[in-house]
This record gives structure tokens, sequence and C-alpha cells, in this order.
């Protein structure tokens, strides 16, 4: 027993502990010991749990400890060196370490920059230091980083000594850079010039476009380049190139369907040769809007070359990163490894083409996966309001020339969902308010609570204001910052609570911060990308897998019917406590007015005799508006099921809908099976050659286990089916493989909408065997 205990003293110091490989990974008062930060006991508990990043210049937030990091120390440890002067605030005598500076940061914490320790623990509390510092024998002194007076010194018209006295400035001033490293320009400041100058850099980036003398961003100097959107931008994307392929499985067009297996026989990977007397090869994704490519990922093959590339965001124009090496790895990982590459100085263009020159002696280009990563993490995000006379996704498309017409208001509101939870630093905004009758100040807010169970602007932490008195840019931007250190959310909120609802013409928002976490399971959508199937559709194009991908542009719809139906299963039994709907335009949303959602365990039931199969969730009450985002909480007690079914009672009626979201928690008993794990699909015939379509490149059956829900083959901007023929008696054969060996409970095929008369046809039968 008291060995255990004591173990727990030795471990426990740091409240997380952090691997390493040497005495630098850790803290200046841990060791490394058998690959992980100890705590070293003789500085104690307090100096180990005050060595993580905190919040700038908080006092109780010494103790909120968020992120651990070797260059964000609340604590500076310099032994055998004391200041060269300082003012002692008073000295004592201590029992230990940890004593003297449990009272540097409680006690005296509002005025206790440091501890000068000297031998048998007696301790002076300092107020201030001057540098340089002097060495001495035996004294130990800890500096507080988040004090001015202790990292930067007493004295403003000196260069700094310390790096941190950087840090503290340049988050002190807005710029929230952790590691913020000083260029020798910078390092030949003054305190008092290098925090006026940062200050600068602060204020200034909040203009979208401006730049230094040296064609830096001033938005990227001050933010870095970790603002990205954590969703792909080239997925599913236009693909140009220059080389050569055999067969279609190589297309380039792999390097954009979102799959990364390494494994070039399967179809979802590029393979391209350079053109016989040419000595470039390339690939080249075109994007769509308005976009600063911040990050790019690469992912290789398991071909066994390393390659060199050159990254471009325009065709020779403006470098991303040059040299860079995708190097094979022959590990057994799968996916293997990804080359990750964070552009220089990014700056925001129209549809960039991110181009890869391979530049190395074998002139072939051999990757999996390209995906690039936009500053703009609005861009494509799902935008819901009350009502909207234009489509509300207009105002982050990356089209500057499309607006939607929203109305903002009492009650009104405009809500994007960043799908994540991010730091909201600010954002952009190209709005239209010559057509108001009345001064509209727009605010923006952000929050963690989705604005359509219940908008209540309390709810909402203040980012900044928007009216038609907002200075513009010369690119017609509102360019805005949100309160220094940036705001935390999922949701970013555009409302008047002094104003009549009126309409206001929105171009587009783009919104930069800082990636936080991806949402819980209660957070997420649990309808995304799941597949769905209706009673009816009135054609190809208004497919029922619409309504589940994410995305609110294209409505389903169905025949003028008796109690028309959509039925979406999420897999797994879950309950549901909130269910979502986005109406079409005007005339169409008035068709939504008498919906019902409902949560079942079956399959397929008669709508007729829901009260026997299914439990109600919510039932509509109120009319509709125009390209409404509505939500409803479930009826308790709360429904239980594996499938949502949103239907219209009525005798004759038309069901017409953009989005249907469902979020809940998941059910844990013997029976909720899960799905199982695939790793990948393959297909054989003898007759494999002969394929329907002309896009044959993208039918591949890894397509059929991508995750999307998309059941259209001849879909404009991405194919997500496999198909291929045979001919009479000859078999087809289409093969998943698992991970591990199951008892198989259920399988589900998803058959496309548009497969016309070619699918299943001519007594052809399709059998299942494992």
């Amino acid at each position: 027993l008291v060995l255990l205990t004591l173990h727990c003293l030795l471990t426990s110091c740091a409240l997380s502990e952090e691997l390493c490989s040497s005495e630098d990974d850790c803290s200046e008062f841990e060791n490394c010991v058998l690959g992980y930060c100890k705590c070293n006991l003789d500085y104690g508990v307090t100096a180990c749990s005050n060595c993580k990043e905190r919040i700038l210049d908080s006092i109780i937030s010494i103790y909120l400890l968020l992120i651990r990091s070797n260059l964000a120390k609340d604590l500076i440890l310099k032994r055998y060196k004391e200041p060269n002067a300082y003012a002692v605030i008073r000295t004592f005598q201590h029992k230990s370490f940890d004593e003297c500076l449990r009272t540097c940061l409680i006690s005296e914490s509002s005025l206790c920059v440091g501890i000068l320790v000297k031998d048998n623990f007696n301790c002076s509390i300092l107020s201030s230091i001057v540098f340089p510092l002097i060495d001495l024998d035996s004294d130990t002194l800890v500096i507080r980083k988040d004090k001015r007076a202790g990292v930067c010194g007493a004295n403003d018209n000196v260069q700094p000594t310390l790096n941190y006295c950087f840090i503290f400035l340049w988050n002190l001033a807005g710029c929230p850079n952790k590691q913020f490293d000083p260029t020798q320009h910078e390092k030949s400041m003054t305190i008092r010039e290098f925090s006026q100058y940062a200050e600068t850099v602060y204020t200034n980036s909040s203009k979208r476009s401006a730049q230094d003398g040296n064609g830096n961003y001033y938005r990227t100097l001050c933010f870095g380049s970790r603002s990205f959107n954590h969703q792909n931008a080239a997925f599913g994307r236009q693909v140009l190139y220059l080389g050569g392929f055999t067969d279609p499985k190589d297309h380039p067009n792999h390097a954009v369907d979102g799959l990364r297996h390494s494994n070039t026989s399967l179809g979802a990977c590029s393979l391209l040769n350079s053109p016989s007397g040419l000595n470039e090869v390339y690939i080249s994704v075109r994007l769509i809007g308005i976009h600063s490519v911040n990050k790019v990922v690469i992912w290789p093959t398991n071909h066994p070359t390393n390659q060199l590339f050159n990254i471009y965001t325009l065709p020779y124009s403006h470098t991303c990163r040059n040299n860079v090496l995708l190097e094979y790895d022959d590990t057994s990982s799968s996916p293997p490894p990804s080359t990750k590459v964070f552009c220089e100085n990014p700056r925001p263009e129209k549809n960039p083409r991110v181009t890869f020159y391979q530049i190395s002696q074998i002139k072939q280009i051999h990757l999996c996966e390209i995906e690039i990563f936009s500053a703009n993490i609005a861009f494509n995000k799902p935008v819901g309001c009350r009502y909207a006379l234009e489509p509300p996704e207009m105002v982050n498309d990356g089209d500057l020339n499309t607006k939607s017409i929203i109305e903002i208001g009492k009650s009104y509101w405009l809500s994007i969902n960043l799908l994540a939870y991010y730091t909201i630093y600010g954002l952009d905004c190209k709005f239209n308010f010559t057509y108001l009758n009345l001064p509209t100040e727009i605010t923006v807010g952000i929050s963690t609570q989705n604005p359509s169970i219940a908008f209540n602007p309390l709810e909402n932490s203040f980012c900044a204001e928007i009216n038609s008195y907002s200075s513009v840019g010369d690119d017609l931007f509102r360019s805005l910052l949100c309160p220094k250190g940036g705001v935390d959310g999922q949701f970013v909120n555009f409302y008047s609570t002094s104003t009549e609802p009126q309409l206001v013409d929105i171009y587009e928002i783009e919104i930069f911060g800082l990636y936080l976490r991806s949402l819980y399971l209660k957070e997420r959508n649990l309808l995304l990308n799941k597949p769905a199937w209706s009673s009816s559709s009135v054609a190809v194009g208004e497919s029922s897998s619409f309504i589940t991908d994410g995305v609110y542009t294209l409505p389903y719809k169905s025949i003028k019917e008796s109690n028309p139906w959509s039925r979406i299963d999420m897999f797994k039994t879950y309950r549901i406590l909130f269910i979502a709907i986005v109406s079409d335009l005007r005339p169409y949303h008035k068709k939504l007015n008498s919906v019902s959602g409902l949560v079942t365990n079956n399959r397929g039931f008669d709508i007729n005799q829901k009260e026997l199969f299914s439990q109600v969730c919510f039932t509509n009450t109120e009319n509709f508006l125009s390209g409404e985002y509505r939500g409803w909480t479930c009826d308790q007690p709360l429904p239980v099921g594996r499938y949502v079914v949103v239907y219209l009672p009525i005798s004759v009626g038309t069901l017409i809908v953009r989005e249907i979201e469902a979020y809940g928690e998941e059910v844990g008993d013997d029976d909720n099976f899960s799905p199982l794990p695939i790793l990948k699909a393959d297909r054989y015939s003898k007759n494999i050659d002969y394929i329907s379509s002309a896009n044959n490149q993208d039918l591949f059956p890894l397509k059929a286990i991508d995750g999307s829900s998309s059941n259209l083959i001849f879909q404009s901007n991405f194919i997500s089916c496999s198909e291929f023929l045979t001919i009479e008696n000859v078999e087809a054969r289409f093969t998943v493989y698992l991970n591990d060996t199951y008892l198989i409970y259920q399988i589900g095929v998803l058959l496309p909408s548009n497969s016309g008369n070619y699918c299943l046809t001519n007594n052809k039968s399709l059998k299942l065997l494992n």
C-alpha cells in the first residue's frame, strides 16, 4: 500500500503526462522518465500544474489547463540566475519550493511576477525584473509568463531578453499565436516599439486584403496559417492535368474522390506519367469560390517511390510551398501517413487552381488523395434562417456575383453552422443595405445552441456589429474583428433586436478562426449521408438522397399522392431529441405546413398504421416560411428507433423538402447492432470492360462504400455509385472485405435511383453471399 501511494505521488503531479524522448519535450519542472514527462517533486505539484497553456492575462485562468505546450508555460525556470535589479514585495522563510510558489500565485497574484528562492527556501516575492540576468551559484528564479513585468522586465526602452516577451506582447495585442517566432528585424525593436508594431498588425488584420511593405498580409502575420476550414475544399472538384495514364482506375479524378486507399488496384489513386518527349507532369485542382489556401494534405500510394513537388495556388504565379517531399511508406499502416503542407503567405484568390508540379528526376505522379483547406471556415457550411427570398446557401458559396435575400430583425435570424467548434476571430461580409427603409444594426453572435430550438440573443456571445455605416473596403467587404482572443462556438448568428424584420441582400460571408474540436455525438446530425428512400419522386434530379447530403440546395419532391413520406436509416438505434427540416423557397414552402415526424424500428409499414409501428417526435402546428430552417424538440417520452420518417398526413399532397436533420443519443442495448468496418471493395466479371457509362473512371466498387448517400449515377459534380454490366449466364461479382470475422446480421444495398431499365433486369438476380 505504501509503495502504491508513492507511485501515485510520483506520476500524478502533472495533470496529463505527455510522451517524451528527451528532457526538451517536457517542461522545466518535469523530467523525461521511461518515455513520459514526470513531475519533479523538488519543485512540487504547483509548478507542474501551471506549466500549461492558459487564457491570456487572466489570473483565475492560470488554473485552466487547456492545451499542453512547451512554448506556452505560465512559469519560466532560470537556474543559477537572478535579475540585475528587482523590486521585492517581501521576503520570508518557507518549508518548500512549492509553498513559496503558491504564495506568489495565490496570495500576491496581482503583484507577484516571480520568485527568487535561495538556500533553505528563503523566498523573495518579486514585483518587477530588470534584465539582463546575472549568474549565481545556487539561487533559483521563477518568472511568471502571464506578467509583462516578468517576461519583458521593467524597462520598455530596451530590446526583449526573453522570447516569451515577444509572445506575450503579440498575444496582448490580439494576435493569438502561442508559438510566435520574431524575425531579425522584430528582434531589433525595443519593447515599446514591438508593442506598438504588434498593435498595428492587429488593427490592420481587420482589413481583408491589407499588406505590409513587404507584401505580407497583415491577417496572416497576426493569425498565422492556423485558421482553416476543417472540411476538404478539393472534394469532387474539377481536376486538370498534364500527363498520361493507361487504365481508368488511374484517372486523375481519383485524387479528389475522398478515398484515401493506397492500393492502386482498387481505383482510388491517380497514376500519371510524363507525356512522350516532355519533361513535366502536373495535376491541378480547381476550387470554386474565394479562398486563401492555408493547408494542403497529400496521401501517397503503395508504390515504392519518393516524389518532390512544387505547389502553387495559381500556376507558377503564387507559391504555396516548394520542394515538398512525398515519401513512400512501407509500413503496414493503411492508409500510409500523409504529408501535410502549410502554405507560405496565403492570400485570397478567386477560383484558385492548386497545382502540384513533379520536379524530381522521375517524371510521374503517384498519389491517392489531395485535400485542400481554406482559411474561410464558413465556405459551403449549412446556412439556416427564418425567411429567405433567394437560396440562403448563396451567402457562403464563394460567388460574389450572386446574392441571397434574407429577412433579419426581431425573431428573424440567419445562422451558419460551422459543424465543429472554433474560436472565431473575425469575419468579412458583403451586404447591401441600399433598399432598407430604416437604419439597421445587425449583431453577429456566436453560440453553441442551434438557434431554431428557441432563439435567444442572450445566449449569444458578442462578436461584432454590422450596419449601413460600417466602412467598406475596396472589394466592397465590411471586415470585422471579434473581441481580442476570439469567441468560441459552433453557430455564427446574425440578428437584430432593435428593428423590425427587414430584407437584406447578402452576397457573401467569410469567417476566419481556429479549429478547436469536432462535435460530440449529441451535437452531430445523425442523418448526414445516411441512405434515404421515399414513397415516390417526381424526377431523377429530385431524389430523396438530397435530404441527407448536408447541403441545403436541391430539394426532394414527391408526386402528388396520399400521405407522401421519406425515410432515413441511421444504421443504429438512437433516442431522438430534436428533428429539423429546411423548407423549399416560395411558393413551395407551404407544402410542409402539415408535416409530421416519426421514429421507428420498422423498415417498412403502412403510414396509416403509424400508431402501431412508430413513435411521434413532432407534429407541425405553424405555417412554414420561405426557405425556413425549423426544428422541433421531440415529444415526451422521447422516441427511440433506427429510422426517421417525415410525412404529410393528408389525403393528397406533395412532400417537398430540402434537408432533414436529427439529433440524439445512442441507446445501448444488446440488440443495437453497429455497422461493420468495410476495408475495401472490388469486382469480378469476364465482361468487366463493358461499362455503360462514359464516366467509367468514376464507377469503381469503392464508390459504393464511400459513406455517401448519393444514389445518382450521373450526378453533375460527383458520382458516388458503382456500376458494371455482365452478359447472359455470366456471373458479375462485387465483393466487400471486412477487417475481421463477424456474425452478419443484416446487409443493406442502396440502388441508384436513375439506374433505368438496365439494373437487375432480364430476370437477373442479386444474391448476397458470405
